[in-house]
């Protein structure tokens, strides 16, 4: 039986979803998520007959002595690293050891968001054979059961000296076909719920987002189309986590789950219907949310939703196609408020047109929003978004250039702003929201647990010295 180890490397603590790709360290909220990518590529690679290991080197705090010992111990055929664009040039450490202990192993990677479908990449790392474009899950698996790569949509890789991109893999239509994650091949303990430090469960609800936003990547990756798990498929999965693995509390994944109201109401009655004894939160539009859909959401242990507003300024709003308005973002935040349902705020500073008076603007529009939790992060440029070609159309970066940073240090500078002002006002803003004491006063008070009011010490400590740190 083929042997396949599937691993984030040891090269920090990052979201790596697709998406996403953020550091764990510039959250207001430090929650390490279960690596849900290889849990769902492990589940089809066993389907396909093939033994699996997953390891989160970052999560367990092990390094490269770890993945050494791991690759000799367990010497597997197949190393599947899943990166992301802040790490992938270290990311690639992990291939060459693999390469070194055994020349045969293949090495895939997922994650790469390249311009020319990776041959960039395959170019700079020889020790690159495939990288997968898009839905991995039965790429991987049609990788390790031995099917011809050049049959194989999806990938780009390695014949001798020669680099073949294929073509892309069609969009997954039912998100029912993929198997449950591969939750029994992770230590569930390392992923914890931050305000009661019980196991997280992550699940994936649906894919995909109408919208335009010009640094998200959703659009280049999943399409403009929204695909929806059936409300029975999705259940099923809580379920088993509640019966197999201990988990109460999860976190619901989606692009926004809020999109479709049916979908959401037939979800909540469900859970509802099965009594089953969980607490989530999720994550929606400040347009795609409304009184009916909160009353069924918190009857079916539904406890905070995030919303990305982004900024305080209307015209930045337009600008990155947001598609919403500040009294939408009002009236959203009001209406959780009014139903007992925490809010998470995200805004971003760092748009080509930001400048000291726009990040004011939403500094003032966070204090008045005042979300029970609030996070600033920075604009990043990835390849294939549209923030990516305004920054060369302006001047930003230039053609070919290599982009250094990630959501905590700027890439570009804007119009009006240095990466040093952008990364000062950055950390500016988080001191401004996290340093209230009406903030820290309702936060500690919110808790019932003496390990709750830890933890929220502990994180709220960690992002001060966070909005101090100055590293651009």
């Amino acid at each position: 039986m083929q042997r396949a180890l599937l691993i984030y490397p040891p090269t920090g603590l990052y979201d790596r979803f697709d998406r996403c790709q953020a550091p764990i360290e510039s959250e207001t909220v430090f929650m390490i998520r279960p690596p849900m990518d290889l849990a769902y590529m492990a589940a089809a690679l066993e389907n396909a007959g093939i033994e699996c290991r997953i390891q989160d080197y970052p999560a367990q705090r092990k390094g490269w002595d770890s993945l050494e010992g791991d690759l000799k111990d367990y010497s597997p055929d197949i190393l599947i690293a899943s990166t992301v664009v802040p790490t992938f040039e270290e990311d690639c450490r992990a291939l060459k050891i693999a390469k070194d202990i055994n020349p045969a192993i293949t090495t895939i990677v997922k994650g790469i968001i390249s311009k020319d479908n990776g041959k960039k990449e395959m170019t700079r790392h020889g020790e690159i054979d495939i990288i997968i474009r898009g839905e991995p899950e039965f790429t991987v698996a049609e990788i390790a059961q031995g099917d011809a790569l050049s049959h194989i949509t999806g990938i780009t890789y390695r014949d001798g000296s020669n680099i073949h991109v294929n073509p892309p893999r069609p969009d997954l239509k039912n998100l029912d076909e993929l198997p449950f994650p591969a939750r029994h091949l992770l230590n569930n303990d390392l992923y914890l719920m931050p305000d009661t430090g019980k196991r997280m469960g992550l699940v994936i609800t649906s894919k995909g987002c109408p919208f335009g936003c010009i640094f998200c990547l959703v659009g280049p990756l999943y399409g403009n189309k929204v695909i929806y798990r059936s409300p029975q498929s999705l259940v099923n999965e809580i379920e088993q986590c509640v019966r197999e693995y201990t988990i109460h509390d999860f976190w619901f994944r989606s692009d926004t789950f809020t999109m479709k109201k049916s979908w959401v109401l037939d979800v909540c009655r469900l859970i509802i219907e099965k009594r089953l004894p969980i607490r989530w939160a999720t994550n929606s539009r400040v347009d795609t949310i409304d009184g009916e859909r909160l009353d069924w959401m918190k009857r079916a242990g539904c406890f905070a939703v995030g919303f990305g507003i982004e900024s305080g300024s209307q015209e930045i709003l337009d600008r990155m196609k947001k598609g919403i308005t500040l009294d939408q973002c009002r009236q959203a935040v009001k209406l959780c408020k009014d139903k007992g349902i925490l809010t998470y705020l995200f805004y971003m500073i760092g748009l080509p047109w930001e400048s000291k008076e726009t990040v004011r603007q939403t500094v003032a529009f966070a204090k008045e929003l005042d979300g029970d939790i609030s996070n600033f992060s920075i604009a990043y440029p990835f390849p294939d978004s549209e923030l990516y070609q305004l920054a060369l159309d302006n001047g930003l970066i230039k053609t070919g250039q290599e982009i250094q940073g990630d959501y905590s240090k700027p890439a570009i500078p804007t119009l009006y702003l240095t990466r040093e002002e952008v990364v000062r006002l950055e950390r500016w803003a988080n001191r401004m929201l996290l340093l209230r004491p009406r903030y820290i006063a309702r936060t500690l008070a919110r808790q019932r647990s003496l390990a709750s009011m830890i933890n929220y010490i502990n994180a709220g400590l960690r992002m001060v010295r966070y909005s101090f740190k100055i590293d651009s």
